[in-house]
């Protein structure tokens, strides 16, 4: 059974993709190759339309068969549409208010492609000079700890004075926030670099085994941390790891560049907050959400 593009799919990939335009018009280009109605569709307006399909079914519109069936569904969405317009959907205020969210998206979109996403490169030599500054990245070095986490500094302070006296795991189990290594004595078990936050993981990784840190402040409250045990094996190579880091780097230094930017903008702007007016509506306490590289 041959394999076909499918209107939902279709109609999805032309929401999600990104249209480029075609080469330069030419007399081949300005050939109609559908026409629905009055609606008429060229060469140029088909390639770009499959320059709109997304990666996974470019290869299905590479053959004349493909290509036949892609045509077969944008004759489909050309009926699908005058209907729409037929039924004036476009003028009905939910579609009306949409078509601003869409279009408010598309400008900031737009945006950011312009002042960030073409403005900021790394490139490979960026990569491999990161690479060679931060060895202990890349160590594959893995560490056990157990730690304790609390709400203000002064209770933390007492864990310390306690911690002279009393046992970790005890202590764990009694008063730490975090109940799911708690209920373990406060164990984490093995993690590596980049999996917690980075003020947790600079002190956690800068213990000896068995020792146990200062008060270690971070977005969660206040720590105290004992390291268990640690385990090395051989540094990952640069080819393992160049395409991630690339990215991250990438993701780093756009994140720095909005930052800067936005700053800017708000310089010459007023903005002010009613905040006596909050809040607004019914509003329900949110469960707290689970955070990333929370320990």
């Amino acid at each position: 059974m041959r394999r076909k593009f499918g209107l939902w799919v279709f109609l999805s990939a032309l929401a999600l993709g990104c249209s480029a335009s075609p080469g330069g018009s030419t007399e081949a280009k300005d050939k109609v190759l559908l026409k629905v109605n009055n609606t008429e569709i060229t060469v140029a307006d088909f390639e770009k339309e499959m320059d709109r399909l997304p990666p996974q079914l470019k290869p299905m519109a590479s053959s004349k068969e493909g290509q036949k069936q892609l045509l077969e569904e944008l004759a489909n969405r050309e009926l699908l549409l005058r209907e729409a317009e037929r039924r004036k959907i476009a003028d009905r205020p939910e579609v009306v208010e949409r078509s601003k969210d869409f279009r408010r998206r598309l400008l900031l979109e737009a945006l950011l492609d312009e002042e960030i996403g073409r403005k900021i490169t790394v490139d490979d030599q960026e990569v491999e000079a990161y690479y060679k500054a931060h060895p202990e990245e890349f160590s594959n070095e893995r560490i056990r700890a157990k730690h304790i986490l609390v709400e203000t500094e002064d209770e933390a302070k007492k864990v310390v004075t306690r911690l002279k006296k009393e046992m970790f795991e005890d202590l764990a189990k009694e008063v730490s926030l975090d109940k799911a290594s708690g209920a373990n004595g406060g164990d984490l078990n093995y993690f590596s670099r980049g999996q917690m936050v980075p003020e947790f993981e600079k002190a956690a990784f800068a213990l000896k085994v068995g020792e146990t840190s200062g008060i270690v402040k971070t977005q969660f409250g206040y720590h105290i941390i004992r390291l268990v045990d640690r385990k090395t094996s051989d540094p990952a190579k640069l080819d393992q790891v160049k395409d991630r880091l690339k990215q991250k780097r990438l993701n780093e230094k756009q994140r720095r560049r909005f930052d800067e930017w936005l700053a800017s903008l708000k310089e010459g702007a007023k903005i002010q907050i009613q905040e006596d007016l909050l809040p607004v509506g019914e509003v329900e306490e949110a469960p707290k959400a689970e955070e990333k590289k929370e320990p």
